[in-house]
């Protein structure tokens, strides 16, 4: 049976597909070497379209605000230009919100076409530009240590690490932020105060990689400006052993996160990535693995989510749990000593 994996490796070749969200125009060469914030092609951004319903913003009947309309069809806005009004003794009037031209207008109703910059490709971390894909983007290889987590807040970025209070287990709060942290990422073990992610964004931080964060706090974390890496699990949970061993010996390096979404489908996972393109790998990262006896896996559902140990067996058949489903399932003994029984799809192989 195969698992996925999540990888906390040092000294492996990591390479990664940088695609276009649609055709544009790569601008680096192959064999090109290429840092984090370098822009690797360009396309005009994915259309976006806002509608107005002016009538109510007036408190008119559609055909009465269409007479008080100040724009029309093609028409170029700027963001706050007036789209209708003035009515009434307060002068009530409606206003655009972005910049953009006009697409539809009428009834009552006023279709922006928001004008957008063109989009970028970064390349996100320290790499060689292995080959290029025409039109769509590059192929991104690098040697380096690898840390892949459970959650990221859809951000990229890459400062120097550092690691404000040598433990993995304690909860990162901003009175652990001093003066020479600015500008880098942090690690820390949880996270459950709003003010700490605010702080973060006002020190400023170029990120953070945590065990764990308060799910509760999921909605503030994707508006901050700074990638936020989950490693772990939600709530307070420390970093595991064997990503805080990896990083701590990487603190004052380069570290570059992707903190995007996890998608099952094709493999990808929020990352960190320290490169080493000095050393030479020999090892190249995979997303799927044969599960065997003897290797390391992290569950992936309660009562032990993020909890890692060692598959010690595979059980032959079918295994019987306490609410009567009938599963393939491991033996596993956990860093605490404990064994524990877990459904094979609820594990995953940590290479």
């Amino acid at each position: 049976m195969n698992a996925q994996i999540v990888h906390m490796k040092s000294f492996v070749t990591i390479r990664r597909e940088c695609f276009l969200p649609q055709e544009g125009k790569v601008l680096v060469r192959k064999g090109q070497h290429v840092l984090p914030d370098e822009v690797l092609a360009v396309c005009e951004s994915l259309p976006e379209y806002l509608l107005f319903d002016y009538a109510r913003g007036l408190g008119l009947p559609a055909q009465k605000a269409d007479r008080l309309l100040q724009v029309k069809v093609g028409q170029e806005i700027e963001e706050k230009d007036i789209l209708a009004g003035p009515v009434g003794w307060a002068k009530r009037v409606v206003r655009s919100s972005k910049k953009g031209k006009v697409v539809l207008a009428g009834d009552g109703q006023l279709l922006l076409g928001v004008v957008k910059p063109p989009f970028e490709l970064k390349a996100g971390f320290e790499a060689i530009v292995a080959d290029l894909i025409a039109g769509r983007g590059v192929i991104l290889e690098t040697n380096g240590d690898l840390i892949q987590g459970i959650w990221g807040n859809g951000k990229c970025s890459s400062g120097v690490l550092m690691n404000p209070y040598q433990a993995a287990e304690e909860e990162l709060s901003a009175e652990h932020f001093t003066l020479d942290m600015r500008d880098a990422v942090l690690m820390g073990g949880w996270v459950s105060k709003p003010s700490t992610l605010k702080s973060a964004a006002e020190f400023p931080l170029r990120g953070v990689i945590l065990g764990g964060l308060a799910a509760n706090l999921i909605g503030l974390a994707r508006e901050m400006p700074y990638p936020i890496l989950v490693l772990d699990g939600f709530g307070a949970i420390g970093m595991n052993s064997l990503a805080y061993q990896i990083l701590s010996k990487n603190e004052r390096k380069q570290i570059s996160i992707n903190a995007g979404e996890w998608d099952r489908l094709n493999g990808t996972r929020p990352e960190a990535i320290v490169g080493l393109s000095e050393i030479e790998s020999e090892e190249m990262v995979s997303d799927l693995v044969e599960l065997s006896a003897g290797q390391t896996v992290r569950i992936c559902n309660s009562p032990y989510f993020g909890k890692i140990g060692h598959l010690e067996r595979i059980i032959p058949g079918r295994t019987i749990l306490s609410n009567g489903i009938s599963i393939h399932a491991g033996e596993i003994l956990l860093e605490d000593g404990e064994k524990v029984i877990s459904p094979l799809d609820n594990i995953e192989v940590i290479l």
